[in-house]
């Protein structure tokens, strides 16, 4: 081999090198293009509904325990039934309906955000229904006949549902974030 071919070999290489590092060079930056996208997605869906519904629900359980005061009962089917409240149970039921108002807002503007096909087909709508006709209960709008909406109490299990798409998200996040650090790096 003369030293023309091996300078012609030798420039096919590099140039052949410098295709492949651009190419993976881009490839990168595209990769961390979707994953910050990605990653944006994900902090809307915790940050303007996920974050705020917990927020709202754990205020609302808190504030219920204190209401319960450890008696065993359903608030719909009391209110239903025709029960009146004063004092401080007045104060925390009033403060439970207005948190159930903002949820059923928040549930309704943001939609789109909740990714969980089981929260948005059931366990959501049954939320929102239950915020509507507990405050039209309290309200005295609907009274009595309680085995109609009976069904219509409080579905328990959405705290825990919301709480493990959060953490899911969550890991998501903190995968996405380890991802691009490699990208970068």
């Amino acid at each position: 081999m003369d030293i023309n071919s091996i300078v012609a070999l030798g420039s096919l290489v590099i140039a052949l090198v410098s295709i492949v590092v651009n190419f993976m060079i881009v490839r990168g930056q595209q990769v961390t293009k979707n994953l910050e996208a990605k990653r944006g997605e994900i902090n809307k869906k915790l940050s303007d509904f996920y974050g705020p519904m917990l927020q709202h629900r754990h205020k609302s359980a808190k504030l219920h325990e204190r209401f319960k005061n450890g008696r065993d009962f359903r608030t719909l089917t009391k209110l239903l039934e025709g029960e009146v409240y004063s004092g401080n149970d007045l104060l925390l039921i009033k403060e439970i309906i207005a948190i159930g108002k903002k949820c059923e807002e928040l549930i309704e503007k943001q939609a789109g955000l909740i990714d969980e096909k089981s929260l948005r087909a059931v366990h959501l709508p049954k939320a929102s229904r239950h915020f509507f006709i507990i405050r039209n209960a309290f309200e005295k709008r609907l009274e009595g006949d309680v085995n109609r909406f009976k069904g219509d109490v409080f579905p328990k299990e959405i705290d825990h549902i919301l709480e493990t798409r959060f953490s899911e998200l969550q890991e998501e996040l903190d995968s996405i974030d380890r991802k691009i650090r490699r990208f970068i790096w």
